[in-house]
């Protein structure tokens, strides 16, 4: 993990563009273990092997929380224009994981029947994107839908996670000067060093007392607050390797099984995984019978 840590992770080929333009803009990288955290959370992603070598859960990183819109399990991917009595209105588009015989896309979040959206392109759903989103999903470049949808089930997982795994707004991997050449390299000039402390150490900090001429030398608790930072993402490595084994339990169990567990008293987080692995073996089955009528 702390090789890890001292990393930085590289993007698949086909998002390599994506990726380091999101590396560039926001001045930082996500390493290795960044990544593997936010695998764990969105599990499988495909059956398809078309779509897993096109996706590329690194730029998943970049999905800030609080950039974007995300209610009634709906996340907000941008607007389309439509026009009302000579008027040109903006409708917001919001995705909803699939149900059977309901879209997927809808103007209203609650996604009531009168509110279903059917875009006129597959591969232009948006007249205008949500700016996170495009970022992520690059539709001008993913223009096959099943990819794009596969972008927006993946954010809400993140957005639904009890342990949200690390994200542009809550990493240990921001840019710093003890980041590695290679990072500095790709996402901007080096920092400026920080001033050395009076005294000359680099553990110690001047404290001016009120109401005194002294300065009183205090030493920093570093290595106190590096083992609290280990013994929490230990922790939290835990509990996520911990819910991914439960996943992988769920994923073996059958559609009938799973609607059965989903009648019992069940904790809230649990429900929701169960429904999350439902709905997956739902939509691979109804892809697969779809393949029977081509």
């Amino acid at each position: 993990m702390s090789q890890q840590r001292n990393q930085h992770y590289r993007a698949i080929p086909h998002a390599r563009a994506s990726y380091d333009h999101l590396c560039k803009k926001h001045r930082t990288i996500p390493n290795p273990a960044d990544v593997d955290a936010i695998t764990r959370v969105i599990g499988s992603v495909s059956s398809q092997t078309s779509i897993k070598a096109c996706f590329e859960p690194g730029l998943l990183f970049f999905l800030a929380r609080s950039a974007v819109q995300f209610r009634s399990g709906s996340l907000l991917i941008g607007w389309v224009y439509a026009f009302e009595d000579d008027d040109r209105v903006e409708k917001e588009v919001w995705f909803k994981p699939p149900r059977p015989g309901k879209s997927c896309l809808c103007h209203v979040p609650e996604a009531y029947d009168a509110s279903m959206y059917s875009p006129k392109s597959r591969s232009n759903i948006c007249d205008k994107w949500h700016p996170v989103i495009f970022d992520i999903v690059s539709p001008n470049v993913n223009k096959e839908r099943t990819l794009q949808n596969t972008y927006f089930r993946s954010c809400i997982k993140l957005l639904e996670a009890d342990v949200p795994p690390p994200s542009v707004e809550r990493s240990g991997s921001a840019l710093s000067a003890s980041a590695s050449p290679a990072r500095l390299d790709l996402i901007g000039p080096h920092p400026k060093p920080a001033t050395p402390a009076p005294s000359g150490s680099e553990d110690s900090v001047m404290v001016d007392l009120t109401g005194s001429d002294e300065e009183v030398v205090m030493k920093t608790e570093v290595p106190t607050v590096a083992t609290a930072t280990n013994h929490l993402q230990t922790h939290r490595t835990q509990v996520e390797d911990k819910i991914q084994a439960f996943r992988d339990k769920l994923d073996k169990k059958e559609v009938e099984e799973l609607e059965q567990m989903l009648e019992k008293e069940l904790p809230t987080w649990i429900k929701k995984l169960a429904e999350d692995v439902l709905q997956k073996k739902m939509l691979k089955e109804l892809e697969l019978a779809e393949s029977f009528l081509l």
